[in-house]
């Protein structure tokens, strides 16, 4: 595995800075991440470890585009700051948990 770091650090590590980093391609890292069981284990291994390295989060904004799901939730309420629609809303935050 390489010693640098392709990564800006002025933005958040992407699967084409590990993939860089790893000498594969993005869509491997994709897989690897994704779905592991499709990739080598040392490969997976190679990812992991770079990915560790490289603080890499998966951006869940970037999943929802190709998903079409963000599993965001909205309440809409006339009046927040009516106690009533305050526990309506705090009952939805704790059952979505």
């Amino acid at each position: 595995m390489a010693t640098t770091q392709p990564a800006a650090v002025d933005r958040p590590a992407t699967i084409h800075d590990i993939a860089a980093l790893c000498g594969v391609a993005a869509s491997t890292v994709s897989r690897a991440l994704s779905t592991p069981d499709r990739v080598n284990i040392r490969t997976r291994q190679r990812i992991e470890a770079a990915a560790a390295q490289l603080h890499y989060t998966p951006n869940s904004q970037a999943k929802a585009l190709s998903s079409g799901r963000t599993g965001a939730v909205g309440v809409l309420v006339p009046d927040i700051t009516n106690p009533f629609y305050f526990d309506l809303i705090r009952g939805t935050q704790l059952q979505l948990k």
